[in-house]
């Protein structure tokens, strides 16, 4: 009997708690502010945490980088990457140290991976909606995207000695409009450096 209760009582601290963490809103943090390659710009990250009960419709739970500000230093000027707060899932920097971690950017240009489409049905933007490849250039403008929401961006490689990068897609091969271990349908394609136009798609079919 004493276990019901208990069991009881700790179910209703829980819905409570639940209950009045679904009003609270996420914060909004800077993170490290790194270099880009050019000899005028700072890039920003904003980083947002939000509550585990978060009725926020973006992100998954914990931190990731919802913007960028691109800081000109030479005019003091700034402007954010996106025009509105997005999911931006790595952009190859290291959130808690800062600088490069992998090899995201060229002479050129600088790429993300972005989560900015519900596609799940789910009302959030998270780990069951497709990654896409976005690239601005090195001072946060010119924005555009490279691939689709129809499908998922799993990884890529950069070649830039070569002129290209590689990219590897995964397809919805269930139409439940959900990416996961399930869809086992794959494929790489070249993505030019130069024109940032898409190749023939590799498969082994």
């Amino acid at each position: 009997m004493k276990y019901t209760t208990g069991l009881v009582a700790a179910i209703l601290i829980f819905l409570s708690i639940a209950a009045s963490a679904q009003d609270k809103k996420g914060s909004l943090y800077f993170d490290v502010p790194a270099f880009t390659d050019s000899s005028s710009t700072l890039m920003i990250p904003i980083e947002y945490s939000e509550p585990l009960f978060t009725s926020n419709k973006l992100g998954g739970y914990g931190g990731y980088y919802a913007n960028i500000i691109f800081y000109d230093f030479t005019t003091d000027r700034s402007h954010k990457l996106f025009d509105h707060n997005t999911y931006i899932k790595h952009f190859g920097m290291n959130r808690y140290y800062g600088g490069p971690v992998e090899k995201h950017q060229t002479a050129n240009w600088i790429f993300y991976q972005v989560r900015d489409s519900n596609t799940s049905g789910n009302k959030r933007i998270d780990g069951s909606d497709p990654t896409m490849l976005y690239v601005s250039d090195l001072h946060g403008n010119h924005l555009q995207r490279i691939t689709n929401p129809d499908e998922n961006l799993i990884s890529f490689e950069l070649h830039e000695k070569q002129g290209f990068m590689l990219l590897k897609m995964q397809r919805d091969q269930d139409h439940n409009s959900k990416f996961n271990v399930d869809d086992r349908d794959f494929y790489y394609v070249r993505l030019e450096l130069k024109s940032l136009k898409l190749g023939n798609k590799i498969e082994i079919r």
